[in-house]
């Protein structure tokens, strides 16, 4: 019996069993989806602002007739600087890896009914990038206003202003300073990698096909390696208070030990925001439909969001009381105050 018993306490919460309790706890707390709703009533109703001709120097980069590209490749960016022309701006609100989550960010705005407001343009890159910096800082205060509330209901405490304010500017500082990291990181493996580039053009188009072709296939594995590594980088800052490479550091202890749930949990919780993505844009033609599926959406990311926190709270749980099993008394409250959702 006393083995039973602690092999119950210390079973480890499953991917689908984090589901189940990250949506029992929204039906419980429906006012959790607020943020993501709002957000996508923002992008729906607000002004439209796209980068008009901000991106025109880095259109004539590729066009520099010295510089010999791919055909393929060159024909994918101009596709892709031509989609980014278009694009609203304030999407950018939710397109950090934190959140908010939203319907019409995934859907690339391309509901007949958001074409509706006429565009402002950015008419320099230096306006572009004024504007870039000073929405993605709203888009994360955003999120630590969605994910905040979530971690302190999910510590058993109640959210005020004494409670989740101060989590709230924690969270975005700490927020800004993973995005800025991964930014840094991104600039300077570009600058190399562009520098590379520019090496192997001079031995011909042949070898600068052979060459990108191998980059593109590294740089998308490492791309992948840092989303499931960092994956509960955003949940370590709200649910532990921790600052950014303290969450950095226990987000890979957590996915090394636990890396295929954790894969599992990533690649289920993709799989149901994509399933549910193609029923929202086949329901987004009307006013009545859009509206459903923004409210729908929002409960389904939003159970996903608890469910992550979850998943994370209990697998870190289990790694300090592998670790310590006689010290680990923030774990040990943690895992008592999941009983009580």
């Amino acid at each position: 019996m006393v083995k039973e018993k602690e092999t119950t306490q210390t079973k480890k919460l499953s991917v689908i069993d984090a589901l189940s309790a990250g949506y029992q706890v929204v039906g419980r707390h429906i006012w959790l989806i607020i943020v993501p709703v709002l957000v996508d009533f923002w992008l729906w109703f607000g002004p439209k602002v796209t980068s008009g001709t901000a991106l025109d120097g880095i259109q004539n980069i590729f066009s520099n007739p010295s510089v010999t590209f791919p055909p393929d490749y060159l024909d994918t960016v101009t596709k892709m600087l031509a989609q980014a022309k278009q694009a609203n701006l304030f999407a950018i609100l939710a397109l950090s890896p934190m959140g908010p989550p939203s319907l019409l960010g995934s859907m690339g705005l391309t509901s007949p009914l958001l074409q509706q407001t006429a565009a402002q343009q950015m008419v320099s890159p230096a306006q572009l990038a004024l504007f870039m910096v000073v929405v993605g800082l709203v888009g994360l205060l955003l999120a630590a206003l969605f994910m905040v509330p979530i971690a302190v209901l999910l510590r058993g405490e109640r959210c005020t202003l004494a409670t989740c304010l101060p989590d709230i500017g924690h969270s975005w500082w700490q927020f800004a300073l993973f995005i800025l990291l991964m930014l840094v990181a991104f600039l300077a493996f570009s600058m190399f990698i562009a520098l590379f580039l520019l090496i192997v053009s001079l031995f011909g188009s042949t070898v600068m096909t052979v060459t990108l072709s191998f980059i593109l296939l590294v740089s998308s594995w490492l791309v992948l390696w840092l989303v499931v590594v960092f994956a509960f980088v955003p949940e370590s800052i709200v649910l532990d208070r921790a600052n950014v490479l303290m969450a950095m550091v226990r987000s890979i202890n957590v996915v090394w030990r636990n890396f295929w749930t954790t894969l599992f949990l990533l690649v289920l919780s993709m799989g149901l925001m994509e399933g549910f993505l193609l029923i929202w844009q086949r329901l987004a033609d009307s006013t009545a439909g859009l509206v459903i599926s923004i409210l729908g959406n929002a409960y389904i990311s939003t159970g996903i969001a608890v469910a992550s926190m979850l998943f994370y709270r209990d697998r870190f749980f289990h790694w300090q009381q592998s670790v310590s099993p006689a010290t680990s008394v923030l774990a040990d409250s943690q895992e008592n105050k999941k009983t009580e959702l």
